[in-house]
């Protein structure tokens, strides 16, 4: 019988032939220039030539760019057309009408800044009411933050429409068009007191005036405080689409009692009567609101919209006076504005105002009067009960400017006395 298997010898030989086999595998695949290190060096290799493409496509976006003055990823245009990306509703297709008449909307103009509409108004067009809208520097003028964009209510608390107007302050980071040289690509607008120096330049207010909140308000000093000065400060401070603010475009003219208006006054009320609360008939509305005291000021100004569910109307705060300021001398071309002082010596109504060939008109992003006319009551407080309140702005009677202070007696009353509204949307 025959023996079937595999002998002692032929396994050795098996053995190392294998092995001899696996060594050179292994010298094949792991030894210098084997497999792996030839694919490591196909792995850089490749690496290398994406980094270089990545670098060339990166010099051809940029003579791209150079070329068509686009910024890339949603940047703005020089030459008139849109930025890339736009955010709706673009301010360019409501113009002129309203949009809800029951909640605020939120539109944007070609910069992407937003603008909160308030419900019941419509943003005025480009020259109707001396409104001017240039930024653009577009035949069409549409409409930018930075002109001081106006809503007029069209519809009114009552369902009627006043034609009241208010400008909209923006408060945060502000997209400029790319060839604005002096602001540069944005810029940021905080909301403040401010003290401004000679030259406008603004610094934050370190003086004695306060804007009082109910907890530490002294009844006994008779003037008027804020509203609610935190809720003013939330609400301009908000979430993006609802960082702003609107201020009267006009200093207050007389709607009838407990009520104003915030457009061109018709008539002058000059005459001093010893009244606190004057006009007082139908045949004055319409005049300059004036020689009136600081409490009937705040009250006249919140009772403009009363009751409304989506925004509040209060007498103008420091906050809101100072950052106008701000936002004036930043856009306006008038750097100095809060300084430069009042031209006229006499009361005369607000709007634009010409006496022969000379226009003295106070107009700066569409608001009017902040430094001609008439001192403005603010909810700004004294130091002490001598002079518990303050008004702010230049004013006819005296070479004064918009940024200046004074104490002031609240229950005082003056035919150079005025005041004007803001709006800010409820949160």
């Amino acid at each position: 019988m025959k023996n079937k298997g595999i002998t002692l010898i032929a396994l050795v030989v098996t053995i190392v032939v294998l092995l001899i086999l696996a060594g050179v595998s292994i010298t094949v695949i792991f030894g210098d220039n084997g497999i792996v290190e030839q694919a490591q060096r196909a792995a850089d290799e490749t690496n290398e030539e994406v980094e270089k493409e990545q670098e060339d496509m990166q010099g051809i976006q940029g003579i791209i760019d150079e070329h068509t003055n686009v910024e890339t990823g949603g940047g703005t245009v020089d030459d008139g057309n849109d930025p890339p990306i736009l955010k709706e509703p673009q301010i360019k297709n409501i113009i002129g009408r309203v949009l809800n008449g029951y909640s605020n909307t939120t539109v944007y103009d070609e910069y992407n800044n937003p603008v909160e509409v308030p419900a019941g108004f419509a943003i005025v067009p480009n020259g109707k009411n001396y409104v001017e809208y240039k930024y653009t520097d577009t035949e069409e003028h549409i409409p930018s933050v930075q002109d001081g964009i106006v809503i007029t209510d069209k519809i009114g608390a009552d369902g009627t429409s006043s034609g009241n107007e208010f400008v909209w302050i923006p408060v945060g980071t502000i997209n400029n068009k790319k060839s604005d040289e002096k602001n540069g690509p944005t810029t940021t607008i905080i909301l403040g007191r401010y003290n401004f120096n000679d030259d406008g330049t603004p610094s934050e207010y370190e003086g004695s005036y306060t804007e009082d909140t109910s907890s530490n308000h002294n009844p006994e000093y008779k003037n008027t405080i804020a509203k609610d000065i935190e809720a003013f400060k939330s609400s301009v401070s908000g979430p993006e689409g609802k960082s702003g603010y609107y201020l009267a475009r006009y200093e207050a003219s007389y709607g009838g009692v407990n009520k104003p208006l915030s457009k061109p006054s018709t008539g002058v009320q000059a005459e001093n009567k010893g009244e606190e609360y004057a006009p007082h008939t139908d045949s004055q509305i319409g005049q300059l609101w004036n020689n009136i005291t600081q409490p009937n000021a705040a009250t006249a100004a919140r009772n403009m919209y009363p009751q409304n569910g989506n925004y509040e109307s209060d007498l103008t705060n420091s906050y809101a006076w100072d950052t106008a300021i701000v936002f004036i001398q930043t856009y306006s071309g008038k750097e100095k504005y809060s300084r430069e002082t009042s031209t006229k010596t006499t009361l005369e109504n607000t709007g634009e105002r010409s006496t022969g060939d000379t226009n003295t008109t106070d107009k700066v992003c569409n608001i009017y009067g902040m430094k001609n006319c008439c001192a403005e009551w603010t909810t700004e407080s004294g130091p002490n009960r001598s002079i518990p309140n303050v008004f702010r702005g230049g004013y006819d009677l005296y070479a004064l400017y918009p940024a200046f202070r004074q104490g002031v007696i609240p229950t005082d009353h003056n035919v150079f006395f005025s005041f004007r509204a803001i709006l800010y949307m409820k949160k």
